[in-house]
């Protein structure tokens, strides 16, 4: 029979994760913040979508009598309320290009970015990949 010496033991094998540095609070606050980055994120991308879908009706002349352009237009039309009349839209043959939209795009996404930046400011973090969609916690 063999036998193995009192001081031999068998140890788990070692991991080569590093550990992660800390930059604030907790761990927990952390992914707590990259989750609610992330949904602001998507909700602003459901958002950016649905008024590139408007433009894009509208750019092509399509009839406000189908129903997927008047479910479109219903959804976008609350949003676009701060911005109507903030231009005048060019048209031709039907088709308008609704530079109110253009405009909206850009303030909704420039909006969602500055309440990633004060959120993760806030809460003392520094938000990784600059704190977009995916940020890992």
């Amino acid at each position: 029979m063999a036998q193995q010496a009192p001081d031999q033991t068998q140890s788990a094998p070692k991991t080569s994760e590093k550990p992660r540095p800390r930059t604030g609070g907790p761990p927990d606050s952390r992914r707590a913040l990259a989750k609610a980055t992330q949904i602001i994120w998507l909700v602003t991308g459901v958002l950016q979508a649905l008024i590139g879908i408007r433009l894009l009706l509208r750019l092509l002349a399509a009839s406000p009598q189908a129903g997927f352009a008047q479910f479109i237009y219903g959804i976008t039309a609350v949003f676009l309320v701060p911005f109507a009349g903030l231009f005048d839209d060019p048209a031709a043959n039907g088709s308008v290009l609704e530079l109110s939209s253009l405009v909206a795009m850009l303030v909704y996404a420039l909006f969602a970015w500055g309440v990633v930046r004060v959120m993760w400011v806030t809460f003392g973090e520094t938000p990784t990949n600059g704190g977009g969609p995916g940020a890992p916690a």
